[in-house]
């Protein structure tokens, strides 16, 4: 488990988060969480005492950096191509009237 990970829990158990209403149900302060992320991006030590904040991070524990971003939109562009690619071999397929291509809504 990340060491992060154990560091946020113990943080939450600390500030008695557990007993609070909704801890992972509401979310923490943007405002205040932006720069704590970018204080755990860069690996610095962080006590935090707001256990919203805390169960915030816990959900989503690091920001995603730029590269990663672009990464993920390349892979999901990518994925798209691979599918529309199928799509259009399998369209090909059922455009020849010697073949019986099934129906969507057929039950056998």
């Amino acid at each position: 488990m990340p060491e992060i990970l154990v560091q946020l829990r113990q943080m939450l158990y600390d500030c008695n988060g557990l007993q609070q209403e909704g801890i992972f149900r509401h979310s923490g302060t943007e405002s205040e969480l932006i720069p704590i992320r970018d204080r755990l991006n860069r690996g610095e030590i962080v006590t935090l005492t707001n256990p919203h904040n805390i169960a915030t991070l816990l959900k989503v524990p690091r920001h995603s950096t730029e590269r990663e971003r672009a990464r993920e939109r390349e892979r999901a562009h990518s994925r798209a191509n691979q599918c529309k690619m199928l799509t259009q071999s399998l369209l090909g397929e059922c455009s020849d009237s010697t073949k019986k291509c099934p129906s969507a809504y057929s039950t056998g």
